[in-house]
């Protein structure tokens, strides 16, 4: 038996079976794409997928379409009934949004900054997930944070994204030039944070929003962009 062939098989069938999508539906498990610096990570959307499968959001809010990679995992993991509204502000991404949208009824864009979110945007409506992958700006974070919280309920739950650390030991030469664009920091000779500004956000949020909690996911052992997810403090009912 040749289990090379064998294995990888039985995975992406036990996956379709586990996760309920079929090929059309999980190409972010096939591409490279999702490894690339800027979109969540292979690894992440698979999590992303399974958490968004999970809590069946009606109203999802992405801050960051970039090339709508993100937005393809979100729209293969809800229903048609839910809805996913997106935000970016370059003309790369409205270009790129405007054909995504032909062949996703129940996606709308956003061609403005997270910070200029308005209600209006989504109907009024409550917010189930948002997911934050845009400015890494921490004023416009805070800004974005502020504008969305009167839109969260007791069960809305927030993703904010490259809230890790790069172990040096796996970074490769893209990695170091990454560096030279983005507003990072090393935290000792080992280890950046590459995108620094998104987790002194989650600590503006520990310091700031008492009704608020964060959970942060990354690894030392291998190169992971890292995300943390936020919700509210809540008892549950016994």
């Amino acid at each position: 038996m040749n289990f090379k062939k064998y294995i990888p098989g039985r995975i992406k069938r036990t996956l379709k079976y586990l996760l309920g999508y079929n090929r059309e539906r999980m190409d972010f498990l096939y591409t490279r794409s999702g490894d690339k610096i800027g979109n969540l990570q292979r690894d992440e959307s698979i999590f992303l997928y399974g958490l968004i499968k999970v809590l069946r959001p009606k109203v999802v809010v992405e801050f960051g379409f970039l090339n709508g990679y993100s937005s393809s995992v979100i729209l293969s993991a809800i229903g048609e009934e839910s809805r996913l509204y997106s935000y970016d502000i370059t003309e790369y991404s409205r270009d790129a949004a405007s054909q995504f949208a032909k062949s996703h009824t129940n996606f709308f864009f956003h061609y403005k900054s997270q910070e200029e979110f308005d209600g209006s945007d989504i109907a009024e409506e409550f917010i189930d997930f948002v997911l934050i992958d845009a400015s890494h700006d921490l004023e416009i974070n805070v800004a974005t944070f502020e504008k969305i919280t009167p839109f969260l309920t007791d069960d809305s739950l927030i993703m904010v994204h490259d809230t890790g650390v790069w172990e040096k030991k796996f970074m490769t030469a893209e990695h170091f030039e990454t560096l030279n664009s983005t507003e990072n920091k090393w935290l000792d000779a080992k280890r950046v944070a590459h995108q620094i500004n998104e987790r002194r956000f989650i600590n503006w949020i520990v310091e700031n929003e008492t009704d608020f909690v964060t959970l942060n996911f990354g690894s030392s052992a291998v190169l992971r962009h890292g995300f943390t997810l936020v919700g509210k403090k809540r008892m549950l009912e016994t």
